[in-house]
């Protein structure tokens, strides 16, 4: 029996360790293993017989090892070889094949994609920014996006030139080399989310929304995600849904999902893709894969719940579960089921981060 070990290095919002505490804890009383939660962080691989639940994708390039001493069985999360991986800017191709990339930069995996992403760019440069704006500015709205910012922060809707340039004042050259995303930005927008996560011998498919609310500095922000899953893997899930449109977004997730294993040679147990349809600039709608998460996200603590109604009764057929992020001073709903963080963050002030099993269905 494998002892469960939190993973993270350098600094952290309060909320963020203790939402990874009270998952980790989670895994382990689903595991039925005991969680290390006395336990310093461990680098990935350093600890013997342990699970781990990293905070962030683990990259082979920080010198864990090969690829093939690791599966989906030994960790909560995912495993690629480089960091840059983990991120946005994979979704779309450089501005022209000469711009400056990451090392390992795959060249090829950008027109696989494009049929299931927005068009955009990424970029590393200031000179590629401008050079990606400028040609998607000829077309419409685009929205720029950092690639190591998350739940809807360090990005920008700009409409022209002026704004283009007055973004570019207050850029810090360095931050580029995280790389940047320039794509087209969409109107009646709704995202979804599409998501796999396999625990010991339990797989389970999912399909939802995301709910967006006002954080406590009135910034946009993510306030939870709401979803279906099923026993199985995409087929069960596509199989389970009756709505045509759905069945198209969890497609391409489920393409991203293949090429991410076949180009990248992903590692995961936990993958999820944020899915937009909207409007473009011309009136056409579009589906696109926005970007994937392969570590811990906001909907693990209902992806969690979920696992264990499927774990608790075999024969469910599907369940509903639903993860919340409130902001400001307030008490956890009275029916939530895992309680991830309550109280006053440093930096994001009060707010509450909890999960529920909404329904379940019976075969």
């Amino acid at each position: 029996m494998r002892n469960v070990v939190l993973a993270y290095a350098g600094d952290h919002p309060s909320h963020k360790l203790a939402t990874l505490a009270s998952l980790g804890r989670k895994i382990a009383e689903l595991k039925g293993c005991t969680f290390l939660e006395a336990a310093l962080p461990a680098a990935f691989g350093t600890m013997a017989d342990c699970y781990y639940v990293p905070l962030e994708t683990i990259a082979l390039e920080d010198g864990i090892g090969d690829r093939a001493a690791f599966n989906c069985h030994d960790l909560f999360g995912g495993i690629v070889p480089n960091a840059f991986m983990a991120t946005k800017v994979i979704s779309h191709p450089l501005v022209a094949d000469a711009a400056h990339a990451p090392a390992n930069w795959q060249h090829g995996l950008g027109a696989q994609l494009e049929k299931i992403v927005l068009e955009g760019f990424s970029v590393f440069t200031t000179k590629d920014l401008i050079r990606a704006a400028e040609d998607l500015l000829a077309k419409g709205r685009i929205r720029v996006k950092s690639a190591l910012a998350d739940g809807g922060r360090g990005q920008m809707v700009i409409a022209d030139r002026m704004a283009l340039y007055g973004f570019l004042d207050l850029l810090e050259p360095a931050s580029l080399a995280g790389g940047y995303v320039v794509e087209e930005d969409m109107e009646e927008a709704m995202t979804y989310s599409v998501g796999q996560v396999i625990l010991d011998d339990i797989c389970i498919s999912y399909f939802g929304t995301q709910r967006m609310t006002t954080n406590n500095h009135n910034q946009p922000a993510y306030g939870g995600t709401r979803f279906c899953a099923v026993r199985g893997g995409w087929s069960a899930l596509t199989g389970w849904l009756k709505d045509a449109a759905a069945t198209r977004i969890v497609l391409a997730g489920k393409l991203y999902d293949d090429l991410a294993h076949d180009v990248l040679k992903l590692v995961a147990s936990r993958k999820n893709y944020d899915v937009l349809v909207g409007t473009d600039s011309r009136g056409k709608r579009k589906i696109g894969v926005l970007e994937q998460s392969w570590r811990l996200g906001g909907a693990s603590s209902a992806e969690l719940l979920a696992l264990e109604a499927f774990k608790e009764k075999p024969s469910l057929a599907a369940v509903e579960a639903a993860s919340y992020e409130v902001f400001g001073r307030t008490e956890p709903a009275t029916r939530a089921d895992l309680v991830c963080f309550a109280g006053e963050d440093p930096q994001e002030g009060p707010m509450t981060k909890y999960a529920r099993l909404e329904a379940r269905y019976h075969v």
